[in-house]
């Protein structure tokens, strides 16, 4: 890790307030994974949406994602746990928060959550088993591998959901869902940019194009979409 010349004092400080700012105003309340119920969660209603009928498609996505959140949540756990960086911490609460967005879904629909019962770094989509090993094995060399490991599960999020977002056919239910994850994957991905930076590490991009990424970069903070369940 390089040298940090800094009052151990004013560091903490500073970190804590970059990242707070870099969360944005419009991230959602945070939950905790240990809190959220996965199997026993009821159906709410529709919350005046026209959700047409659920494709097959829309019914993968679903599950799919569920478990990409879960992906993340469990790495930023992981390498919390590693090093104590704060960031990991907030995020993986915000994580949490979207798994219990997407579960509520799927249990209205009448699909089994793959979640269930499994533990940190546990998946039943294989894909997805295979993409948390090599993030956590990348950033287990230092803090600074740790945070470029952040930034690229973000970025894949943010490409999955434009795919899922391009993929629905008019269910709105759904796409409120996906709307709010993109946004959140989006200052998540601006706060390791920022934590990066003031580490001195400038971040590259790794699956967005630079100009993808240059336009996320570039932002208003939107906020997040309350409306029904």
């Amino acid at each position: 890790m390089e040298k940090r010349n800094y009052n151990i004092l004013i560091i903490p400080l500073i970190i804590l307030a970059m990242f707070l700012f870099g969360c944005e105003s419009g991230s959602e309340p945070e939950d905790s994974y240990g809190s959220i119920s996965f199997e026993k969660q009821g159906n709410p209603p529709g919350g005046g949406f026209d959700l047409g009928d659920l494709t097959e498609e829309e019914a993968a996505g679903l599950l799919y994602m569920v478990e990409e959140e879960k992906l993340a949540h469990d790495v930023y756990v992981t390498f919390n746990e590693m090093y104590g960086e704060p960031i990991f911490e907030n995020i993986s609460q915000s994580e949490a928060a979207h798994m219990r967005m997407v579960s509520v879904k799927i249990a209205k629909y009448g699909l089994v959550n793959p979640i269930g019962e499994n533990g940190i770094g546990e998946f039943v989509n294989p894909e997805i088993q295979e993409l948390f090993n090599y993030f956590v094995e990348q950033g287990s060399s230092s803090l600074n591998d740790a945070l470029n490991v952040g930034g690229a599960i973000e970025e894949t999020d943010i490409i999955d959901l434009w795919e899922q977002l391009d993929m629905l056919e008019g269910n709105l239910d759904i796409q409120r869902v996906y709307s709010n994850l993109l946004n959140g994957s989006k200052n998540h991905l601006k706060a390791f940019v920022r934590v990066l930076d003031f580490y001195g590490v400038q971040y590259e991009p790794q699956y967005l194009t630079q100009e993808q990424f240059d336009s996320i970069m570039n932002e208003t903070p939107r906020r997040k979409i309350r409306r029904g369940n």
